[in-house]
C-alpha cells in the first residue's frame, strides 16, 4: 500500500473513532431512565369492588356514581354497583351479599348505620376493606369521607344572613336520620341561636324516590298558609329540596322569597343562572369528585396502605352573581372557570396510583405489566 493510501486509511479510521466517541458522549448526556413504579401486589390482578348505594336517582348522587365508575375504571377495578333504591333494609341485605361474594373492597354511600353494622363487621372480619360516604357511625375502623357538612351549612347560612341583614322569616327544609343532614342541623342550631331576628316559621322535609316533587307539593301548602310578604327565605339542606321549593315559589309568583341550598348539579346551575328563579345560591362539592376520592381511598386500603379515619372535601359557595347569564350555560365541567375553588381533589394519588391509571389507559386487560 502506498504512503498516500495509508494516510487516507488512517484518516478514515480517525473519523470513525471520533464518530463512535461522539455517540458515546451524546448517550452519556441523555437523562437516566425513570425507575419503574412498583405496583402493589393486590393490583396485579383486577380487584373486585362493590359500590353499595342507598339511592342514585337525584342528579348529585348520579354524579357521585359516575365519579365512582370512572375512577374504578382508571384504576383497573372490576366494579359492581348495588343500588338499594331507597330501601334501607334491602341495602343491608345487599351488603351481606357482597360480603358472601368475598369481594376485594366495598364502597358504602349513605344507609342506616344500625342496619348496616352487622354486615360491616362481617366484612372487617373477612379482611374486606370498606370506605363509607356520608355515614359516620359504621365503626371506628371504617374510613369515612364527607363534604364537610358543618362548613357547608355555615357557608350557606352566612350568605342567607348577609342577604337578609339578619332579619328574616325562614322556612327550613330538612329531614333527620342522615349523617350529612344531622351535621348541617348542628350548625343551623348554633347559628340561629346567635341570630334572634331570624324566625323559623315552618319546618318540613321527606326523602323519597322523588324528593323534589314531594317538596314542591309541601312548599305549595306552606305558601298558602303564609301570604305574600310573610316569608323571606328558604334554607334547603339538600338540592332536591331546593329544587322543589324553588319550583313551588316560582309557580306561585312569590318573587320576594329567596332560596339557599346545598349540593351542586348541572340542573341546579341552570336554575341558579336563571334570573327568574328564587334559588340564588348553593354550597357544595362535585359529586363526581367525592366518588373519585372515595375509590382512591379504597384502592389504598386494598393495597394495604393507610388512610385517615375521616376525610372531608372542601365545599364552595356558588352564587348567581359568580356565574354568567343564562345565555351562557355553565356545567360542572366548566364551573371552575367562574368559581376557581370548585376543583377536583388530587389527594391519594401516590406514584403507584398514577402508574395504575396509565397502565389501565394503555393496557386495560393486562394487570401483569409493571
Amino acid at each position: 500500500m502506498t504512503r498516500k493510501a495509508l494516510l487516507g486509511t488512517a484518516a478514515v479510521l480517525l473519523l470513525v473513532a471520533a464518530g463512535i466517541a461522539g455517540v458515546k458522549v451524546a448517550r452519556s448526556l441523555e437523562p437516566p431512565a425513570a425507575p419503574e413504579v412498583e405496583i402493589p401486589e393486590a393490583f396485579r390482578k383486577r380487584p373486585r369492588v362493590v359500590a353499595l348505594v342507598e339511592f342514585s336517582s337525584d342528579p348529585h348522587s348520579a354524579q357521585y356514581l359516575e365519579g365512582v365508575k370512572s375512577e374504578a375504571a382508571s384504576l383497573g377495578l372490576s366494579l359492581e354497583v348495588m343500588d338499594a333504591h331507597h330501601d334501607r333494609k334491602g341495602m343491608a341485605d345487599l351488603l351481606n351479599n357482597a360480603v358472601l361474594q368475598k369481594v376485594d373492597g366495598i364502597l358504602v354511600s349513605h344507609g342506616d348505620p344500625e342496619l348496616l353494622h352487622r354486615g360491616v363487621e362481617r366484612a372487617v372480619a373477612g379482611g374486606i376493606p370498606v370506605v363509607a360516604f356520608d355515614n359516620d357511625r359504621l365503626g371506628a375502623e371504617i374510613p369515612k369521607i364527607d363534604q364537610n357538612d358543618r362548613k357547608i351549612a355555615e357557608i350557606a347560612l352566612t350568605r342567607m344572613l348577609a342577604d337578609t341583614h339578619g332579619h328574616a322569616n325562614l322556612v327550613l327544609v330538612w329531614v333527620p336520620g342522615y349523617a350529612p343532614m344531622e351535621k348541617r342541623m348542628e350548625t343551623y342550631t348554633r347559628m340561629m341561636a346567635a341570630a334572634p331576628e331570624v324566625h323559623e316559621i315552618e319546618r318540613f322535609g321527606k326523602v323519597t324516590a322523588n324528593s323534589a316533587l314531594q317538596t314542591e307539593v309541601a312548599m305549595t301548602e306552606v305558601l298558602k298558609r303564609h301570604p305574600k310578604g310573610t316569608i323571606d327565605a328558604v334554607w334547603a339542606t339538600w338540592d332536591e329540596f331546593a329544587r322543589g321549593a324553588s319550583s313551588a315559589i316560582r309557580k306561585a309568583g312569590r318573587a320576594e322569597i329567596k332560596v339557599y341550598g346545598i349540593d351542586v348539579s348541572n340542573e341546579d346551575l341552570e336554575m341558579i343562572q336563571d334570573p327568574a328563579s328564587p334559588w340564588v345560591a348553593t354550597v357544595g362539592c362535585s359529586g363526581a369528585a367525592v366518588g373519585r376520592v372515595q375509590v382512591r381511598m379504597l384502592g389504598y386500603r386494598i393495597a394495604g396502605r393507610r388512610v385517615p379515619s375521616s376525610y372531608s372535601l372542601e365545599p364552595v359557595l356558588v352564587a348567581r352573581e359568580m356565574l354568567p347569564g343564562p345565555d351562557k350555560p355553565v356545567s360542572l365541567e366548566t364551573l371552575a372557570q367562574f368559581v376557581p375553588a370548585f376543583a377536583d381533589s388530587e389527594d391519594f394519588t401516590e406514584p403507584w396510583v398514577m402508574a395504575l391509571k396509565k397502565m389501565s389507559a394503555t393496557h386495560p386487560k393486562d394487570r401483569s405489566r409493571p
